[in-house]
């Protein structure tokens, strides 16, 4: 995706003790989803108009299906 001529495609890399070692994840992660993966990780309620989801698959306690 680009706008105006610059991508807008974003690398993103998480370290924490939730989150799995040495991962690569196999679907699209946005912008949006980073919010609701750390308020998952930290406990906190997710906001109401949230647009983003849990990045499950980078977490120790997720099991690929």
């Amino acid at each position: 995706v680009t706008n105006h001529g610059y991508s807008v495609g974003c690398l993103c890399m998480m370290v924490g003790n939730e989150l799995k070692q040495g991962y690569t994840i196999k679907r699209p992660v946005r912008n949006v989803d980073i919010v609701p993966t750390i308020c998952h990780i930290v406990g906190n309620r997710m906001p109401k108009d949230v647009e983003g989801g849990v990045i499950w698959q980078a977490l120790k306690d997720f099991e690929d299906r």
